[in-house]
């Protein structure tokens, strides 16, 4: 007989082991409690089920939701404030990373942002199965949309210099904005700069990934 998680067509991805609770504690700086873990193995369970079925993500992809998925979006966490009220996530599509974020800064209000309606639908179902008071779902385009926000966060949305462009709209005069770069061993070459926004790449090697993060760092 199959085990359960077989049965529904749910990766063996879903289910996050003490270990590695333990190591995305340590590279955060954030304490998972029994309530978070529950909820992002919800999430991964949507990720491997309604999100690869509508398209959100790709089929291949749900072997690695672990390592490309969840981990690429811890890996935002350490170029965050410490503490900060107001955050908006550009390009959310299936909620990522702005889902594990929101579940990551309870006290944070995340705006997850998407100009896609179909992915916006399915952004609102997660975020009331996994009864995230603090995230709403907005369908708008980057464009169109500004704000005062102390935290702007970027993952295969945006180009940099793009990004930095939005950011300029969305921040607060004392915001941050992080921009995922790449997964790759050497460092990304970023040239183009955004007058008015001071950038930093940075290199985190986190014990959740197996290859080092590259993200690039927006501040006024």
């Amino acid at each position: 007989m199959k085990p359960p998680d077989e049965e529904a067509g749910v990766s063996r991805e879903t289910r996050l082991t003490a270990d590695w609770v333990h190591d995305a504690t340590i590279d955060t700086g954030i304490l998972l409690d029994p309530s978070s873990v529950e909820r992002l193995e919800r999430y991964l369970a949507f990720l491997a089920t309604e999100a690869t079925a509508s398209g959100g993500i790709g089929p291949s992809e749900a072997e690695r939701l672990l390592d490309r998925h969840l981990g690429d979006s811890f890996a935002f966490a350490p170029m965050l404030p410490n503490a900060f009220g107001e955050a908006i996530d550009v390009g959310s599509g299936v909620g990522l990373p702005g889902v594990p974020l929101a579940i990551l800064y309870p006290r944070t209000s995340w705006v997850l942002l998407d100009r896609s309606g179909k992915r916006c639908h399915l952004l609102r179902r997660v975020v009331r199965m996994l009864e995230l008071e603090n995230a709403s779902v907005v369908n708008a385009d980057v464009h169109d949309f500004s704000g005062g926000f102390e935290a702007v966060t970027f993952r295969a949305s945006l180009r940099p210099p793009e990004a930095g462009s939005a950011f300029l709209r969305l921040a607060s005069p004392t915001g941050v904005g992080v921009v995922a770069l790449s997964r790759s061993p050497d460092r990304p070459d970023i040239t183009v700069a955004v007058p008015g926004v001071a950038t930093d790449v940075e290199r985190l090697d986190l014990s959740i990934l197996d290859s080092p993060a590259w993200s690039q760092e927006h501040s006024p």
